[in-house]
């Protein structure tokens, strides 16, 4: 989030003589709010394991971890379980934390290959109308992985009804699937591509090598701002920055996009920017030397001699 306040002070009478000139160079105050790490974090994978997916097993396990060592960037803690496609077989394998990413990439391929059904949607139903490891007040992501498309009976808009009914708390929807038919897919994932579509998102080639690409837009796994773009032009030498009240150096000032880029963010922290606005024409700019960490609303007039 970010605020910006502008403070501007009227002249006093007397200051200004008819000889003499003054510029007033307004302090600004720009503040910016980190997001907070998510606390709880769960994360359902349901996984095609008909015949054309079973040689995928290890890339599907490898791409897993990848998503689940992005997901750690974001979360303090997560649980990740892994289901398959098919709705006649009570297969569940975790549930896995953040410490255990090797079985998290051996999850798939211990999902029995007798699954052969593909009807992730279904499954997932099923699943989730039954006891499972989910945190009620955590919440949810839904990844979904097929080389197909989906082929239960249950349509993409009455799946994403049920979705937004099923908890409280947040539920997105990642569709990893088949946007066109190639040597490594069957058939175009239509359901899961449409499914995708209504959460405002964009499916994930199955194909592809980056399936953690899928994570990216999540109003859940919000990044950290590392670039601070200034309310207002600042004046040379005059910003200084601060970490919770404690004045850092670790940034650097962009001029071409008139912000700050933080070397080092931090997940809950408030960056405070101060400086003075550049001058009017012909005024001179001046250090915001006086200005403490703990006094931001409490600023002092400044007035510049400039000459006769």
């Amino acid at each position: 989030m970010f605020l910006g306040f502008l403070f501007a002070c009227q002249n006093d009478v007397g200051l200004v003589s008819e000889h003499t000139n003054y510029v007033y160079l307004e302090p600004v105050i720009d503040i910016y709010d980190q997001p907070k790490p998510i606390e709880n974090l769960d994360i359902l994978v349901v996984i095609d394991r008909s015949c054309s997916m079973v040689d995928e097993a290890n890339q599907t396990g490898e791409s897993m971890m990848a998503i689940a060592s992005t997901v750690d960037v974001y979360t303090e803690n997560f649980s990740i379980g892994f289901i398959s496609a098919d709705p006649n077989c009570n297969s569940f394998v975790g549930p896995f934390d953040q410490n255990q990413l090797m079985d998290i990439a051996l999850a798939p391929s211990l999902l029995s290959s007798q699954c052969s059904y593909e009807e992730g949607f279904s499954s997932t139903y099923l699943f989730l109308e039954q006891e499972n490891f989910l945190n009620p007040a955590s919440d949810l992501i839904i990844i979904m992985v097929s080389d197909e498309d989906e082929q239960s009976a249950i349509s993409a808009s009455l799946m994403k009804q049920y979705l937004d009914s099923y908890k409280t708390t947040i539920v997105e929807y990642v569709g990893i699937t088949s946007l066109t038919t190639t040597s490594c897919s069957v058939a175009i994932g239509s359901k899961y591509i449409e499914l995708s579509s209504l959460y405002n998102r964009t499916a994930i080639e199955i194909c592809s090598d980056s399936w953690e690409l899928g994570l990216s837009g999540s109003s859940i796994l919000l990044g950290l701002i590392s670039e601070l773009h200034l309310s207002q032009l600042p004046a040379e030498n005059s910003i200084k920055v601060f970490e919770d009240s404690n004045q850092i150096n670790e940034w650097v000032y962009d001029p071409s996009g008139n912000m700050i880029k933080l070397t080092s963010p931090r997940y809950g922290s408030t960056y405070i920017v101060t400086y003075y606005k550049t001058a009017a024409e012909g005024g001179e700019s001046v250090a915001w030397d006086e200005v403490a960490a703990k006094s931001f609303r409490e600023i002092s007039r400044r007035w510049i001699y400039l000459g006769m």
